[in-house]
């Protein structure tokens, strides 16, 4: 996305469902979680063409992928070609809503984030 603070609040969501999901005993690897400050302090390109290469490896050694459907998801370049690519491997792909993965212990911060994302341009 072309706003820093629309990928600060993904990043966001998308480390609460990382850790929720870890902390239920799942095995997972985020693009989100593991690039957005790969990007940010390694002045790496956010750009799908520079990841596309890393997420094609973990995708094909994946027996599912799960898609956060955080605002905006269906838009990303980078999903749609994960998932094409997830299907044509015939590995499952799950759409997940975040509200499904919510629990108590890991919405700290998660107030503040969401009063942001009112303001933010998330589509």
């Amino acid at each position: 996305h072309w706003c820093p603070l629309v990928r600060w609040w993904r990043w966001l969501r998308a480390c609460r469902a990382a850790a929720v999901l870890i902390s239920r005993g799942c095995h997972i690897y985020s693009p989100i979680v593991n690039g957005h400050w790969l990007c940010t302090l390694g002045r790496l390109p956010w750009s799908w063409d520079f990841w596309r290469r890393i997420d094609r490896r973990e995708i094909v050694s994946s027996s599912q992928v799960w898609v956060l459907r955080l605002k905006g998801w269906s838009k990303s370049k980078g999903v749609k070609a994960e998932m094409e690519l997830a299907r044509s491997l015939q590995i499952p792909v799950r759409l997940i809503k975040p509200e499904h993965i919510r629990t108590s212990k890991h919405e700290i911060g998660i107030d503040a984030a969401e009063n942001i994302a009112r303001m933010l341009p998330l589509d």
